[in-house]
């Protein structure tokens, strides 16, 4: 019988295995003079060059949420790119597509956020397909890391935002209790991928990228590419920078500056905005984009028979969700640096 790796040798997509095994995709090893792959679960593939003086390991994440599209396509290119020999790798790197299930019916999430239940969150929810699948998702991880612990691991989770954006693309670096200092490159390299913002994070969360940072001790970023769009019609020429410097990096061909230029919007979350009633609802009319700026005073939300106005004036509200689980957060609210 042929092999799930025979068939990517021959042209196959790995997307598409992905999405035709989504329950379950037998782990096998593959090894040549160059490489040794592995495929480790349905949608997770470990590409390791045998020769490498890299000084990184890279983790690159995509499809946390099943109908953020662009960054699964530009990923899945990447891994037909490697198998038909026209990318080579030069560090060792895990590719994970994070759920398969809720790409096949082009939804966030089957039963559960899954971008909520990392850090061992998934531990306190009823047992559902997300719960699962964080914890195979945070074995592989640790494996990895355990792997390569003489390698710096850096950790790119590729999004896209269900809102427009004043910054249509943009960054999150969690806050990290392990982190010693802020890498200015890192905040480079997340620019050349196409972000005009980076937030910084000043607490804890239960997301992909605060796991690996707090846990693994990554150098790592959620990364927001764009917009929304169902598979086959992203814009795509919108994802051109990220498509070139993530092939540039895992070829060994980007070159490292030290730090972004000043054309970079820096932000610092102020406060999460926590959905505690069935009643909550914004106050503002209309759609709003990412990044919408308030006055103090403003009244920003209503929940379990409150009104909240924003403390501060300048405040800018991103991923503002109603629709979300009570006790999850239905917004951010971020305040630019001077």
């Amino acid at each position: 019988m042929i092999t799930t790796i025979q068939k990517l040798l021959e042209g196959a997509s790995f997307l598409e295995i992905t999405r035709e095994n989504e329950d379950h995709l037998a782990s096998e090893v593959f090894e040549n003079t160059d490489y040794l792959i592995s495929i480790r679960g349905t949608g997770i593939i470990k590409i390791i060059p045998k020769k490498t003086n890299s000084k990184n390991s890279y983790l690159i994440s995509t499809a946390i949420h099943g109908n953020e599209t662009a960054p699964i396509e530009i990923v899945d290119a990447i891994i037909s790119d490697f198998f038909s020999g026209n990318l080579h790798f030069t560090s060792p790197t895990l590719i994970i597509f994070g759920s398969p299930k809720s790409m096949n019916i082009a939804k966030r999430f089957v039963d559960f956020n899954l971008n909520r239940l990392f850090a061992g969150a998934w531990k306190d929810i009823s047992k559902c397909y997300e719960t699962q699948r964080a914890k195979e998702i945070e074995d592989v991880c640790y494996e990895f890391k355990n792997e390569f612990c003489n390698l710096s691991l850096c950790h790119y989770d590729l999004h896209t935002a269900i809102k427009p954006s004043k910054h249509e693309k943009f960054a999150i670096y969690p806050f990290s209790n392990k982190r010693k200092e802020i890498s200015m490159p890192q905040i480079a390299f997340v620019q050349d991928l196409g972000c005009d913002a980076v937030l910084f994070s000043k607490t804890k969360s239960t997301t992909f990228s605060c796991f690996s940072a707090n846990e693994l001790e990554a150098e790592s970023f959620t990364v927001e590419l764009g917009k929304v769009w169902p598979f086959g019609q992203n814009p795509m020429l919108k994802f051109e920078k990220a498509k070139t410097v993530l092939r540039d990096l895992l070829s060994g061909n980007y070159h490292e500056k030290q730090g972004p230029t000043k054309e970079l919007s820096l932000y610092d979350v102020h406060s999460s905005i926590i959905k505690q009633g069935e009643d909550f609802k914004f106050l503002y009319e209309g759609e709003v984009e990412n990044f919408t700026t308030f006055t103090k005073e403003t009244p920003l939300y209503f929940d379990i028979n409150n009104i909240y106005k924003t403390q501060e004036s300048d405040l800018a509200l991103i991923f503002p969700n109603e629709s979300v689980e009570i006790g999850q957060r239905a917004g951010l609210l971020v305040k630019k640096r001077s």
